[in-house]
């Protein structure tokens, strides 16, 4: 028996394709990442809009530019609620190209969850307004050199931990052409990276 399919795959992904619903009480960690990794293996566009409750979100990648899967567009007006003391979204070795606005809650402040963690060489990754409140920390490279070249239009970190921590720097230290840290972030080395504006309030 063969089945022929006729018409054109969808050029962009929601995760309400998966199941999402976006309300706030629902888990829908399992749909948004589904989402995500159909739209890395097809290259297509992901789109958020709505609120999302939601446990660790990643897109994955090698880190490798020029190996198709590893670059995605994403646009959204969305929030990404955390469930529990867990990180928001991690990019690891996946390059994000992103339009819109996302907004990225943790729990607590006090607790251990980041809002966007940057690994295994995710420096090609564009952000236009990023909002990230109630974490740990705001924003954190843990692999120093690798993910430098990030980009981001607008960053506004609210309610970021205040503890001091010896191993990690704080506050922010901003020139045109160097982010040092800011909220939290956890090399000490300066990281390189195009930025707009930064807003920082109850850190």
């Amino acid at each position: 028996t063969s089945i022929t399919l006729t018409g054109n795959w969808s050029s962009s992904f929601t995760p309400y394709m998966f199941g999402a619903k976006g309300d706030l009480l629902t888990n829908d960690t399992a749909a948004i990442q589904k989402c995500i990794d159909i739209g890395f293996s097809l290259s297509s566009k992901i789109v958020m809009r709505g609120d999302f409750l939601s446990d660790t979100i990643t897109f994955n990648g090698d880190g490798n530019l020029l190996v198709s899967g590893d670059e995605i567009k994403l646009e959204t007006f969305c929030t990404i609620q955390a469930v529990g003391d867990n990180d928001v979204v991690v990019l690891d070795g996946a390059n994000v190209h992103h339009t819109g606005n996302l907004t990225l809650k943790g729990t607590s402040q006090t607790g251990t969850s980041k809002g966007l963690v940057v690994i295994g060489g995710s420096g090609g990754s564009r952000f236009d307004n990023l909002y990230i409140s109630n974490c740990s920390s705001g924003i954190v490279y843990e692999k120093e050199g690798n993910n430098n070249g990030l980009s981001f239009n607008h960053v506004d970190f609210r309610a970021i931990s205040t503890t001091s921590r010896s191993t990690y720097t704080k506050g922010a230290q901003i020139s045109d052409t160097t982010l040092l840290n800011a909220g939290e972030i956890t090399t000490p080395a300066p990281i390189r990276t195009d930025t707009g504006w930064i807003v920082i309030k109850g850190e």
